[in-house]
Parts: C-alpha cells; sequence; structure tokens
C-alpha cells in the first residue's frame, strides 16, 4: 500500500470550464491542475521539488484521455434520427435497464458486440422509444451506427493529456489508466503512456 494516496487527473476541456462528466469521480476542473503543468514545467509556483509529493496518478480514459462517450452520443442523436431524439435519451436508456442492461454487461466483459447483442439492443431501444412516446423507430442500422462513433471516439487521445501523462512519468511519477472495456478504445497509445493499464471486464465490475 503506497504511504500516500494516489492524485486523481482531471478531465481537459477549456481552460477553467467546469467539468462536463459530474458523474466522474475523479473529475475537477483544469483550472485546478493548472500548478501541475507548471511544477513539471519547473518554471511555476514550487517548482519541480513539490513532485515527490505525488507516488502516483489515475487517469480515468473515456472524457479524460480522450473524449466523453456520452458527446458521442448526444451527437449521434441530434443527427442520425428526424426529428432529432430528445437530448441524453439513449443514455437515459441505458441508465434505466439498471446494472443488468445490455449495455452494463458488455462493459463487464459478459456480452460481446455480436449479432445478438445488436438484436437485443435495438429491440430494447425501439421499446424504451415506444413507452416515452418518441415516434423515432430504432432500427439496426441505428445500433451499429451508435457503436461505431462511440468506439472512435475512444480512439481519439487528447494530445494535452497525452503530454500530461508523458511529463509526469519523465518527472518519475507512475501513472495508471483505467476504463470501463478496453476493447472501445485504442490499447497501443495507453499502453506507450501509462505504466498500468486496467479496464473493468478484468475482474467483472464497472468502474
Amino acid at each position: 500500500v503506497p504511504p500516500r494516496a494516489a492524485a486523481a487527473a482531471p478531465a481537459a476541456p477549456a481552460p477553467a470550464a467546469p467539468c462536463q462528466d459530474q458523474g466522474n469521480s475523479i473529475c475537477t476542473s483544469v483550472n485546478s491542475f493548472s500548478n501541475w503543468d507548471q511544477a513539471l514545467e519547473g518554471n511555476g509556483v514550487g517548482g519541480p521539488e513539490r513532485l515527490p509529493e505525488v507516488e502516483f496518478v489515475i487517469f480515468d480514459i473515456g472524457g479524460v484521455m480522450t473524449p466523453s462517450p456520452l458527446l458521442a452520443i448526444e451527437q449521434f442523436e441530434s443527427t442520425h434520427f428526424v426529428p432529432p431524439l430528445p437530448k441524453r435519451f439513449i443514455s437515459k436508456a441505458i441508465a434505466a435497464a439498471g446494472d443488468d442492461g445490455l449495455f452494463q454487461q458488455l462493459e463487464r466483459g459478459e456480452r460481446t458486440l455480436d449479432g445478438e447483442f445488436v438484436a437485443h439492443f435495438t429491440g430494447y431501444m425501439a421499446k424504451y422509444c415506444k413507452e416515452k412516446g418518441v415516434p423515432n423507430n430504432f432500427q439496426v442500422r441505428h445500433t451499429l451506427r451508435l457503436f461505431r462513433e462511440v468506439f472512435a471516439a475512444g480512439r481519439r487521445p487528447r494530445p494535452r493529456m497525452v503530454d500530461l501523462v508523458r511529463s509526469l512519468r519523465r518527472a518519475g511519477v507512475l501513472t495508471a489508466a483505467l476504463t470501463n472495456d478496453l476493447r472501445c478504445g485504442d490499447r497501443f497509445f495507453l499502453e506507450q503512456n501509462a505504466d498500468v493499464v486496467a479496464g473493468e471486464e478484468a475482474w467483472g465490475a464497472r468502474l
């Protein structure tokens, strides 16, 4: 057990903007992390001698190292349906399914994104639309496109955050990257830029 607690890394939107992923327990504002950047460069408050106070930093992946999948889902809702789905409709549908929902099972590695999953998820979304009085007809092509865009978002690392992780490692700080599902992102860039990479499918629990 490390003698000091790990520091949690923030998301990286525009400077000083509040974090968009309020449900993320390790999410905070970029502004609160600015002293880290200054210390790493050796020309800010405290200087590099402050770094030994931190032994390791844990980064979330979706919404921190890469754009939030929630943003990809919201964009999908507004661009692939006529009329557009209500904002965050799909996210609410996924949450309404509870821990045993199809999406949740996929994240835990209990299901694969195969034809059976696509058919069941499409059926669930079509039923949810009907229950909520939404006129859209959710079809297989929507499910396929949705997951394609969500996975694509997970493969676009934020250069700003990659630079930060590399700076931490050069300063001797250990780094770890956590994700709900490693299969949804580009594992190569993670393994090249973190000392430890862990996904929830390794132990069957959502992070």
